[in-house]
């Protein structure tokens, strides 16, 4: 899983650096291990670190910051991206994974649903919420590699 979050951090590198977006990465050093289709799930964390980027570009620059973070239970790896942008309304929240919905004016709506679709493909499931603090916060969980996947109940 590290290595698909290192491949995408050095794909966006360049672009994120011109618009004025740091990237932080937290990855877990145990080094989780998933099977999935490297550049299908490269595919869904590229577009989530585009849409954060997209959120917070035209804030200050303390706030131009996206971080992404891999962590692991018992079950499961996690990788979460993370942004201090204006979050996501609460009333966007239980659509944001539907087809053809979107709050971008030039947005087709495909991005996340498309998302939701690879990501449930490999068994794993994929979340949005608003955290407390600001900023959106975007969560895929994928099956460990000799784990026992449970259906969370969130």
């Amino acid at each position: 899983v590290n290595r698909l979050i290192s491949n995408v951090a050095e794909l966006m590198q360049g672009d994120l650096e011109r618009r004025g977006i740091a990237l932080e990465l937290g990855l877990d050093p145990s080094d989780p291990v998933c099977v999935v289709d490297r550049v299908s799930v490269e595919q869904v964390v590229h577009n989530l670190v585009r849409n954060a980027a997209d959120a917070v570009e035209a804030l200050p620059q303390e706030r131009r910051t996206v971080s992404v973070t891999t962590t692991a239970d018992r079950d499961a790896a996690a990788i979460v991206v993370r942004d201090l942008g204006p979050g996501i309304p609460a009333v966007d929240l239980p659509r944001l994974f539907e087809p053809f919905f979107t709050t971008k004016p030039d947005g087709m709506g495909l991005g996340l649903s498309l998302c939701e679709r690879i990501v449930e493909g490999f068994g794993g499931q994929i979340m949005a919420a608003s955290a407390p603090e600001g900023g959106a916060v975007f969560t895929i969980r994928l099956p460990l590699l000799g784990g026992r996947w449970k259906e969370a109940a969130e």
